[in-house]
């Protein structure tokens, strides 16, 4: 498998929302992996809710091998060096206990339980992850300026 790692176009967004409970809103932008020889979607982290410091994520992961071929790195390589956030949260469901054993592996906390939120009986469990205790980033970066001087 060939796979690559790339920003999310529109074309991908078909793929992405048959796993991925987001909306497509004005400020959503993602990172997808993609078979190259085949075009099909292996993972992707879709980014909304932005603000000064933080962007909300969904992630799903179709086939595990990414991890391998450092998706999750890049993915908070981007969030916490190239955008220049301190956090990112989200909101799992919690009977999708595979999610939440996945977010707690790469380093999310919980931060609180809303309850029913997501359905009767189906609580939204809150994650944060802060940029200083993000183990797959290099602290080293400075924030990478996107405006031009």
């Amino acid at each position: 498998m060939n796979v690559v790692i790339r920003a999310m176009d529109p074309m991908d967004w078909p793929a992405v929302s048959e796993h991925v409970h987001a909306l497509l809103v004005q400020d959503t932008t993602g990172i997808v992996a993609v078979d190259a020889d085949t075009g099909d979607l292996l993972a992707a982290a879709v980014f909304d809710n932005w603000t000064a410091t933080s962007v909300q994520i969904h992630v799903t992961i179709v086939n595990k091998w990414v991890i391998k071929e450092k998706f999750i790195e890049k993915v908070f390589d981007y969030v916490f060096n190239t955008a220049g956030k301190l956090m990112i949260y989200g909101l799992t469901p919690s009977n999708n206990e595979a999610s939440l054993k996945f977010n707690k592996h790469v380093g999310f906390e919980e931060v609180m339980v809303m309850t029913d939120a997501y359905d009767v009986g189906i609580d939204y469990i809150v994650t944060v992850l802060h940029r200083d205790n993000c183990k797959w980033i290099d602290h080293g970066k400075e924030k990478r300026s996107s405006s031009s001087t």
